[in-house]
This record gives structure tokens, C-alpha cells and sequence, in this order.
């Protein structure tokens, strides 16, 4: 059932926390201009001026700075998947990936697509 792989997470066993990302997460969300350098070297600024520490921001902007963290890890699954690195792992030979922010508000690819954009293995 959708949710209960959430009873399994351990802090300490199976999480991988990022807290430099957690700290410019809030940041931004409190209205400071925020710059993360990408993977492929380039910087993404991030700034919404109006945002009220006391209150959540709005939801174009939530999905603009969720779209930032999405697409670096999607990158770095794409790099994984495309120099042969995850295909040393056990997998099923139809297995596929999806990439999505914990509360939904990045996902990828489309659930459509999953099987066929998200898969790991050459078919």
C-alpha cells in the first residue's frame, strides 16, 4: 500500500540526509536570495522576495524550488543510469526509476512514462 514504505525509514540505517540543502531550503522559503551551484557547474539563484517567514510561499514558487533539487538528482540518475553504474546493481530486467519529492511536488518522469523514460536497463 502507497505510505507504508515510510513505517521502514531509520535515521541512522536507511536516510540519506542533506542538511546544507534542508538550511537553503528554508532560506529561500524565507525570502533570501539563494544560489546552489549544479553539477554541471553552472548556478541556479533562487529568490521570492514577498515570501513571509510566517507563512508557507506560494505554490508556483514551492514547485520552482522543488524543481531544483528534482533536477539535480534526476541529472545524477540520469549519469548513473547512462554510464552503466546502476546497471551493476541486482535489478529486475524491466526495473524503472522515478524520481519524486517526498509530498509530490516533484516527479519524474510522467506516471505515464514511468516504465519507459524511467527505465534503468537497455531494452
Amino acid at each position: 500500500m502507497d505510505g507504508e514504505w515510510t513505517l521502514h525509514l531509520e535515521e541512522e540505517e536507511n536516510i540519506l540526509t542533506f542538511p546544507d540543502w534542508c538550511e537553503w531550503y528554508e532560506a529561500a522559503c524565507d525570502g533570501q536570495a539563494c544560489a546552489v551551484k549544479l553539477p554541471d557547474g553552472l548556478t541556479k539563484e533562487v529568490h521570492f522576495p514577498d515570501a513571509d517567514p510566517d507563512e508557507a510561499i506560494e505554490e508556483d514558487s514551492l514547485e520552482e524550488l522543488n524543481a531544483v533539487f528534482g533536477e539535480v538528482i534526476t541529472r545524477l540518475m540520469h549519469e548513473l543510469r547512462d554510464d552503466g553504474s546502476l546497471a551493476k546493481l541486482p535489478l529486475a530486467p524491466d526495473a524503472f526509476m522515478v524520481i519524486e519529492e517526498f509530498d509530490g511536488n516533484y516527479f519524474w518522469p510522467t506516471y505515464e512514462t514511468r516504465k519507459t523514460e524511467g527505465r534503468i536497463l537497455p531494452g
